[in-house]
């Protein structure tokens, strides 16, 4: 007896049924493979965009505002008014030992529902441009001439492409550039020049942006990167000699990005772990009833002399095959399905999307077929662990 053309006999008289095991395994091993991708992506574009923004120290004013709270308004953009330092703070932390470059940053009070801007909280930040090293490399088309007065640039959530002029409380400002996605609070930010802000200051009348407390001589946050060689936390330790300030390290900005995910991340393991018991006890019961009828089938097999392990090989080599073809599927539909949606990713998820190189997918590819064929091992096993142990003289009697 032919165990493999037994087999193939077996799949083409059965289509429907061998389709719909194709297709549940298919379904797993897409899921599999695209949530796995998804999830890489979103990482590796937050991971890049931490280190595009060049900071490896935030350092924020520390009376009344607690550490984690500063934290998440940094990823936020919530911390904009109300907290402030002196701005000789910056040459201070400029002179420490390990320090390389340091740049000042104004958070001015949020506009709601701005007409310019897909946010329903549009936040407001001066800088300087000539020692700013954290926002323009996030430029989409990088400036060829300095910022200048009444300029702005806005983040990826801008409605309007640069060239328009915009209105933002009473001023008219010139949008000249628009940064990529960084999954932060950059995203819903409009951004001008320390020069455009005292301006502002100068101007007479009232201003909903400009904080009525705010000190003269005033800023929000200093970004500041390290010198190769030198110790961030040693240098961060250092900082809190200058005054109230408490430095923020780049790594515990990560850290709490990565806890923000745990809820995306628990939501698509939940997906998985029902996807994957529908899969295992559909495709199950699907075979279980194929053994059911083919009883009489598999009690002529053992009369003319077939084993029971011919019988387990027979079943097993059948669910196998349509477990891989399944499985091969479903990974080429999961990756052709993600790359596809590539670009609504970046615009829904706000961040910069990154699949793997060529080499990562064919890995986790590789990875997925390997796990989509393991978790349904179960559904393949007991039907045919069934059939090897049916009755050959019972199984002939039956009609």
């Amino acid at each position: 007896m032919n165990l493999l053309r037994l087999v193939s006999q077996s799949i083409r008289g059965r289509r429907l049924r061998s389709g719909l095991v194709i297709a549940f395994i298919g379904l797993l091993a897409a899921l599999i493979l695209s949530s796995t991708l998804v999830l890489r992506g979103i990482e590796s574009g937050l991971r890049k965009g931490m280190e595009k923004l060049g900071a490896d120290l935030i350092i924020v004013p520390y009376h009344g505002l607690e550490p984690i709270t500063a934290k998440g308004a940094l990823l936020t953009g919530d911390l904009v008014t109300g907290y402030w330092m002196r701005a000789d703070n910056l040459e201070k932390v400029a002179k420490l030992e390990g320090v390389e470059r340091v740049s000042p940053q104004i958070y001015l009070q949020p506009v709601k529902g701005a007409p310019f801007c897909s946010a329903e909280q549009l936040h407001i930040v001066a800088f300087d441009p000539e020692t700013d090293f954290t926002i323009q490399p996030w430029l989409k088309e990088r400036l060829d001439r300095p910022l200048g007065l009444w300029e702005a640039i806005g983040g990826g959530s801008m409605t309007v492409s640069p060239g328009t002029r915009i209105t933002l409380d009473s001023y008219q400002l010139d949008l000249v550039g628009k940064l990529h996605p960084t999954g932060m609070w950059l995203d819903t930010t409009i951004f001008f020049s320390l020069g455009t802000f005292k301006t502002m200051r100068m101007l007479p009348g009232s201003s909903s942006i400009i904080p009525p407390d705010m000190p003269a001589n005033a800023i929000s946050a200093i970004v500041a990167k390290v010198k190769k060689g030198y110790s961030i936390d040693d240098v961060a330790t250092a900082m809190l000699a200058v005054g109230p300030v408490w430095p923020i390290r780049s790594t515990e900005l990560m850290r709490l990005l990565a806890a923000q995910r745990a809820g995306l991340l628990k939501m698509l393991f939940m997906s998985l772990g029902i996807t994957w018991l529908l899969a295992v006890a559909l495709t199950a019961l699907i075979f279980t009833m194929m053994v059911n009828e083919r009883r009489r089938e598999i009690g002529m097999l053992r009369a003319v002399g077939a084993s029971r392990n011919f019988v387990l090989g027979l079943f097993l080599t059948e669910s196998s095959s349509l477990a891989v073809g399944g499985a091969m599927i479903g990974i080429i539909v999961g990756a052709i399905a993600v790359y596809t949606i590539k670009s609504w990713l970046t615009s829904t998820l706000e961040v910069e999307f990154l699949l793997p190189s060529l080499i990562g997918i064919l890995v986790l590819m590789v990875i997925t077929f390997a796990a989509a064929l393991i978790v349904t091992l179960p559904a393949l096993l007991y039907p045919a662990i069934r059939a090897s142990r049916i009755d050959p003289a019972e199984a002939m009697r039956e009609v």
